[in-house]
């Protein structure tokens, strides 16, 4: 099977890139999605599900430094037990390409893997606002055989210009390319002649990059019940202050009064929505990813989201 290796920071629109590669591939080959993140509850692959494509979850974690036997070991009963010819993997926003790259490369799964691609996705919008994570970035923009530089069209020339700047001189050969949604990259993937990643002749990487993040927090809540969509986007404002921790990452999906499900996802500041049409789930999920979390606090603002009948 051919696997594609969809990286990128946390909120950069990796989801949405896969789920588009799956309506395009759905019917037309045989597809697999392995999803993991850095949080106590799952999201990305609960939305991902249900779309004709097997979607497997790993558990709470890194992949490339607490689950490096679990990815074998799913990788491995992914091909033995659906034999998929494509096999997409969402690593969380913090693991490093070098290690999951090592990982793919092992013996016990040379049988299986035919072809191994990476994709980065850069938010354009966020690129070098955090000059401690230049580091890493680098480290993946490195082995990355196509960059896509996702938000273009909300970035100045300008800026794109420096973007595509870097990431040349620091890989002359990925190829990059400017999207919105990341729906650009579908295509470029979907009809690319790029060469296979050699894990054996891979640039070195920094693998103390993973330091950065020993601080980061995870916290996930699940309930029944409904919430009103104006209380919700209230909490959801509430992640830009301090008062409930330095919040970098929140989403989940909810059952509003309206009787309708939504999706909301805070990023950088900014506060994305939409409602999930034809989609119901089981119960409401929320993940929040952040330093110095408050759960008490954060507990407390979603109770008060929440709408008592009677």
């Amino acid at each position: 099977m051919k696997v594609e290796l969809v990286g990128g920071f946390l909120g950069v629109g990796k989801t949405t890139l896969i789920k588009g590669l799956i309506e395009h591939w759905s019917g037309r080959e045989k597809l697999a999605v392995l999803v993991n993140e850095f949080g106590e509850v799952g999201i990305d692959g609960t939305l991902l599900a249900g779309r004709g494509t097997e979607v497997v979850e790993l558990a709470s974690g890194c992949i490339c430094c607490t689950l490096n036997a679990d990815l074998k070991a799913q990788v491995s009963d992914i091909a033995l037990t659906y034999q998929p010819e494509h096999l997409l993997i969402e690593p969380t926003g913090i693991a490093t390409t070098k290690s999951i790259l090592n990982i793919l490369g092992s013996l016990s799964l040379e049988k299986f893997i035919t072809a191994i691609r990476v994709t980065l996705l850069l938010d354009g919008l966020s690129y070098g606002s955090d000059s401690r994570l230049f580091s890493f970035i680098d480290s993946q923009i490195a082995l990355a055989d196509l960059v896509v530089l996702n938000k273009s069209d909300l970035v100045l020339p300008q800026v794109i210009s420096e973007i595509r700047h870097r990431v040349a001189s620091i890989n002359p050969q990925a190829k990059i390319i400017q999207a919105k949604y990341g729906r650009e990259a579908i295509e470029a993937m979907v009809n690319d002649d790029r060469e296979p990643v050699d894990v054996k002749t891979m640039p070195n990487a920094n693998e103390d990059d993973t330091i950065l993040f020993t601080d980061y927090q995870s916290l996930g809540v699940t309930w029944q019940g409904v919430v009103t969509q104006e209380r919700l986007l209230k909490l959801f404002d509430k992640f830009k202050d301090r008062d409930l921790g330095e919040i970098m990452r929140a989403k989940g999906f909810f059952l509003t009064d309206e009787d309708r499900w939504i999706v909301l996802d805070f990023v950088q500041g900014q506060i994305y929505q939409e409602w999930s049409e034809g989609k119901s789930y089981s119960e409401s999920r929320l993940t929040v990813i952040g330093k110095e979390l408050r759960r008490d606090l954060i507990d407390t603002a979603i109770e008060a989201c929440r709408l008592i009948e009677g």
